[in-house]
């Protein structure tokens, strides 16, 4: 059994990918969908853009939600055809490049290869990670990005730095709120490693960073003030998502049917009006029930984290024999939802990466838990859904990862290799 499951097997990141990949495989062929909610209004876009009709609903051209992923679709439809497989085999893709960047992260940011392939196959076993693998949602493309931005800074060198910028640049196209991840990120990796690193470099780094994400985000803007008439950085759906999580019935999560919601327009050609109203109340109820939008937070805290697997539910809607096999479905759920939850409780520990001096910092193993501590405030001002913490479940199978391999005694006394060692 120590044989079968070696970490040192230099075959192991191809095993891990096959059986990644055959896992995917046989769900989208098992598992017939047909895209939902915001998935098939993605899908929708798509098909508007690579028939050349531009980023549009109705016929009106829009920016309401961000164009990142709708963009990315329709150019690979627009290569290989107008057909939901291709953003299906797209979404294979870069699961199966993103199980390699945890891989290499894993390794490069804890100084244990072990980290990194542990992660990695629980990643590739997760499933609810297998699960969105038919659906043309933001996640998984999501996913691969704040990775591959991560990877890119850890490279350390000019290029890649700018690499960085061009990916979180293409991030904050598909969730604005990308837009703050960088500063905040280089922030928190010069406060920890402290008067280790000159305050120059870091400047020029963040300096560089955004600059090139700049040239990804201006050309957008630019045609979002020419089409729409007005300044639009990235999309005209925060109003709507801010009022839908603060609003008289808000419980924590997305909350459409609210009357302060329900009654606005739904005419794209309104849309930034709708977003300017849509945000003055929310506004305006924060303002006059501050001990209610309190009361929420850790309702939306909880709605972001406590509950995994919620791919079962675009099955639900979308998949056509969902009801003769509910039972099955139900019983992958539930087993999933333990895994995560052990997952969650493992990664726990590794919160002393926060702890400047504790262990070393040059590698940022404190990445994922600024992402982790970030995206819970933008929950804390929004709403939470669980599906918002599908992209930093490697993160959190990292530090679980670590601790099981450093604190549990089955694995504690084992050989340590170091992160110098080449990625195999």
């Amino acid at each position: 059994m120590h044989r079968l499951f070696s970490l040192s097997d230099r075959k192991f990141l191809i095993a891990c990918l096959a059986v990644h990949i055959s896992l995917r495989i046989a769900v989208l062929l098992a598992f017939p969908v047909t895209q939902t909610s915001d998935f098939d209004w993605y899908y929708q876009a798509a098909l508007g853009i690579a028939a050349g009709k531009g980023y549009a609903q109705d016929g009106v051209l829009t920016a309401f939600w961000p164009v990142g992923w709708p963009g990315f679709l329709g150019l690979l439809f627009r290569i290989f055809g107008p057909r939901q497989l291709v953003g299906q085999l797209a979404n294979l893709v870069l699961s199966a490049a993103s199980i390699v960047l945890i891989t290499v992260i894993g390794s490069r940011s804890f100084g244990d290869k072990r980290v990194g392939r542990v992660a990695a196959v629980i990643v590739a076993l997760l499933p609810n990670q297998v699960a969105y693998v038919p659906l043309l949602s933001t996640e998984i493309y999501y996913e691969f990005l704040l990775l591959a931005a991560v990877f890119c800074l850890l490279r350390n060198r000019l290029a890649f730095t700018a690499a960085a910028g061009l990916i979180f640049g293409i991030a904050t196209l598909t969730k604005a709120q990308s837009l703050l991840i960088p500063l905040i990120l280089l922030i928190a990796i010069g406060f920890y490693e402290g008067k280790q690193r000159d305050i120059s470099a870091s400047l020029k780094k963040l300096f560089l960073v955004y600059a090139m994400m700049f040239i990804v985000i201006a050309p957008w803007t630019i045609r979002n003030y020419y089409v729409l008439g007005a300044f639009v950085p990235v999309s005209t759906n925060g109003g709507v998502t801010l009022l839908t999580g603060n609003n008289p019935t808000a419980r924590g999560d997305f909350t459409p049917s609210d009357p302060l919601y329900a009654e606005l327009s739904q005419l794209p050609q309104d849309q930034v009006q709708v977003d300017a109203i849509a945000k003055k109340r929310a506004f305006d109820w924060i303002a006059h029930n501050p001990g209610r939008f309190i009361a929420l937070i850790p309702l939306k805290i909880w709605r972001l984290w406590a509950p995994d697997g919620d791919g079962e539910w675009f099955y639900q809607a979308g998949y056509s024999h969902y009801d003769e096999h509910v039972m099955a479905f139900r019983a992958v759920r539930i087993f999933n939802q333990f895994l995560y939850v052990v997952l969650a409780i493992l990664a726990v520990p590794a919160l002393r990466f926060l702890v400047p001096g504790r262990e070393p910092l040059a590698n940022m193993p404190q990445a994922g838990w600024v992402f982790v501590l970030y995206f819970t405030l933008i929950s804390v001002v929004f709403s939470g859904q669980s599906r918002f913490h599908f992209s930093l479940i490697p993160w959190i199978a990292m530090y679980g990862a670590y601790t099981a391999l450093h604190w549990l005694p089955a694995w504690r006394g084992r050989a340590r290799p170091t992160a110098t060692e080449p990625v195999r």
